[in-house]
């Protein structure tokens, strides 16, 4: 196979053998966006990126910053706790309707069942409490940005 592609080579068949294997690699494909497609975008990179343009600002938009993060990481917390109390709720359930000898009381079922409307009217209130320091945020992001790229377009 070697000995053919030499011989159909511009060279001829007394070619390096070298060149022949550099021209057995494919070269490598540009594409229209550069090698945008080889990296790889994670949470670190986001934070990194994101983070300088919502800390811009005075204390007040500090604050708000650190007390949206902090609502959306109390969000998650209870929106994993809602379905795990839902679960303790339709065991108790389904244990008292087999009479078996460890089963909760008809009160404790009412108390897990107030528990987890609790949790779950927790989990929508604080994503919508959320929103509204993150509304300030985005917006002192966006003017922030929006000046740094006017001051780029005058310069």
């Amino acid at each position: 196979m070697e000995v053919k592609e030499a011989l159909l080579s511009k060279d001829g068949p007394d070619s390096n053998p070298k060149k022949v294997e550099a021209q057995k690699v494919a070269p490598k494909k540009e594409t229209t966006w550069g090698d945008a497609g080889a990296k790889k975008f994670g949470l670190w990179y986001f934070l990194k990126f994101t983070l300088p343009f919502m800390w811009t600002g005075g204390p007040m938009i500090k604050i708000q910053t650190v007390l949206t993060f902090f609502c959306l990481i109390l969000s998650k917390v209870f929106n994993v706790m809602h379905p795990a109390v839902l679960g303790m709720v339709v065991n108790a359930i389904v244990c008292i309707g087999e009479q078996k000898k460890d089963c909760p009381t008809s009160s404790e079922v009412y108390y897990l069942v107030g528990l987890y409307a609790l949790l779950k009217f927790l989990a929508d209130f604080v994503r919508n409490i959320c929103e509204v320091p993150f509304a300030s945020v985005s917006a002192s992001s966006e003017v922030f940005i929006a000046s740094m790229v006017y001051k780029h377009i005058q310069n």
